[in-house]
């Protein structure tokens, strides 16, 4: 595990309830408490005077007049803490936060995506260079992965919320680096299957991790545009992997050429690891472990003019502590509580109907999905490129309207359009591509598709990413992050993305067999169906959450469902 800086240390104080007077608001008595036992490490060398004062009063407030403080007094004396309290490092702006976070999303991207161009040669045999795999094979080693991501979105999730949001990002980058590289450099099938799982325990991981991160660190007026760049960088590195796979395949000519594909990705691996050393931690996962010192040091390196008042934040985390104060520490035991149950099943349903648009069919398959329609080999792998392009400009779409469109809206919008777009594929391969294949899927050398049939599906599949990355892609991931409450945020989302992984990884198993024997016509019309569900759900549940902070959404689904 890597080890944590100097600078971010902390002394964390054991759970301390509040027991306020029946006449005190609730968390009025938690924020003093919180406030008297407040202690930790000083930032840096330079700021110990500052940080040992700050915790020496807060430590030393005396006990009768913490009790029989008014409401004002609670607000007064955190508003003292926060000025005696020095920030925990260098001003750091939520761009640099974003960028250095989210190349956690960018491996997440890329080491989905590079797998479709790198399966063609690992299919040549082991005297050519290649692994000499054959269908069945090349299902486990594309599926190995997202069940090891499925374990590792469990795996991230209680790591984050045991350890913290930054010190699980840092171990996620080790096990990238070191993944890569290992499949990189594999001799044969069962290393590479070993290797592939263990980087999906960091994909995972990332894929829990990251918007957590990023939606607990940014104020709330610009929360869902910061968990957005989450998506914009996995998309990202889904059009790098197509990028390079194509660049490889047209100049390296040699079946090899999958182990360079496969190792690029160590590369932002070494840049996440030392950019995610020199960010703050979550003030919010310090608040709720009772580091209130920590959380304040955090905020005042984040947050600047019009970001809202630290101390109303603070006082918004202690009151949420309070709050959650009679939970069940265990995540599973939270689920007895019936509004926790019924969030986290919200939460679960929204991020397995992400998988049933089919967008990891376009994202894994495209390539012999347009081989399908009669296009070359290194043609499909080639324009699978225009599919990683269309999908990080839907995604800057996405980014400028979630914070203009509310996130419901937004979800059900891109539902709509998605099922549109394969409604037209399926009509595409009925009409223009089946008619022209023999009975085992191939083209007829007597009758082939014309070129008209593979310019339609590769539109009809543009259309698609465009609706699914700009509008239910960055709904459902910044919903993600915001809907699960405080004390259970890493276990919830989680879950959520272990069911999200285990979905991903069926539909990628049972695609290519689908295809096979429907062909591409009656599935993506199967996918259509399912995706008018999809839409039922989303217009049933899915709550509205734009223009609330996490504690006030908190509140309002506890209300809700209570």
């Amino acid at each position: 595990m890597p080890h944590d800086s100097p600078r971010h240390a902390r002394t964390q104080p054991p759970d301390q309830a509040s027991h306020a007077k029946p006449h005190e608001p609730a968390g009025h008595a938690e924020t003093h408490d919180a406030v008297c036992h407040a202690r930790a490490e000083p930032a840096s060398p330079k700021s110990r005077a500052k940080t040992d004062d700050a915790a020496h009063h807060a430590r030393t407030e005396p006990p009768d007049q913490v009790s029989q403080a008014k409401p004002h007094d609670a607000t007064r004396r955190l508003g003292e803490l926060v000025a005696r309290t020095p920030p925990s490092g260098k001003p750091r702006s939520l761009k640099v936060i974003a960028g250095a976070a989210t190349l956690g999303s960018l491996l997440f991207g890329y080491d989905t995506g590079v797998i479709s161009g790198a399966l063609p040669y690992m299919e040549q045999s082991r005297s050519r260079g290649g692994l000499g795999i054959d269908p069945a094979q090349e299902g486990l080693v594309g599926g190995v992965l997202l069940f090891g991501a499925a374990f590792g979105a469990v795996l991230g999730g209680r790591l984050s919320d045991r350890l913290g949001r930054r010190r699980g990002i840092l171990t996620m980058a080790v096990v990238f680096l070191f993944a890569a590289l290992g499949q990189a450099l594999a001799p044969g099938l069962h290393i590479m299957l070993v290797f592939r799982f263990a980087l999906g325990l960091a994909v995972g991981g990332a894929s829990t991790t990251v918007p957590v991160y990023l939606s607990e660190t940014a104020p709330k007026a610009r929360r869902g545009t910061m968990v957005a760049v989450d998506q914009l960088m996995i998309v990202t590195g889904q059009m790098l992997a197509f990028t390079a796979n194509a660049v490889i395949a047209n100049t390296m000519h040699e079946p090899t050429a999958w182990r360079p594909m496969l190792a690029l990705c160590s590369v932002p691996a070494v840049f996440l690891w030392i950019g995610m050393r020199r960010m703050p931690e979550s003030a919010r996962w310090q608040a709720a472990k009772g580091d209130l010192i920590g959380a304040i040091g955090s905020l005042k390196e984040v947050r600047r003019a019009g970001d809202g008042g630290i101390v109303q934040e603070l006082a918004d985390l202690v009151k949420a502590r309070s709050d959650a104060a009679g939970l069940p520490r265990n995540g599973w035991r939270c689920l007895r509580v019936r509004w926790i149950r019924h969030v986290v099943l919200v939460g679960v349903g929204i991020a397995v109907l992400q998988q049933t648009t089919g967008i990891n069919t376009v994202m894994y398959y495209a390539p012999k999905i347009l081989m399908a329609t009669g296009a070359g080999g290194i043609a499909s792998i080639t324009a699978q490129v225009a599919n990683g392009v269309v999908s990080v400009i839907g995604s800057a779409c996405g980014l400028w309207l979630v914070g203009r469109m509310p996130r419901r809206r937004m979800l059900i919008t891109g539902q709509i359009g998605i099922t549109f777009s394969l409604t037209v594929i399926a009509l595409v391969f009925w009409t223009s591509v089946q008619p022209h294949l023999l009975a085992g899927g191939d083209p007829n050398p007597a009758n082939p598709p014309s070129a008209a049939g593979s310019y339609g599906v590769l539109a009809a599949m543009m259309l698609f990413l465009l609706f699914n990355q700009g509008l239910q892609a960055p709904a459902n991931w910044v919903l993600l992050s915001e809907i699960f409450p405080m004390s259970i945020r890493g276990f919830g989302m989680g879950l959520a993305v272990l069911c999200l992984w285990v979905a991903n990884a069926v539909i990628t198993a049972v695609f290519p067999i689908m295809i096979a024997n429907l062909g591409g016509g009656a599935t993506f019309a199967i996918f259509a169906g399912v995706n008018v569900a999809t839409i039922v759900f989303s217009i049933v549940f899915v709550p509205e959450t734009q223009h609330l902070s996490l504690e006030e959404l908190e509140c309002r689904l506890k209300r809700r469902y209570s």
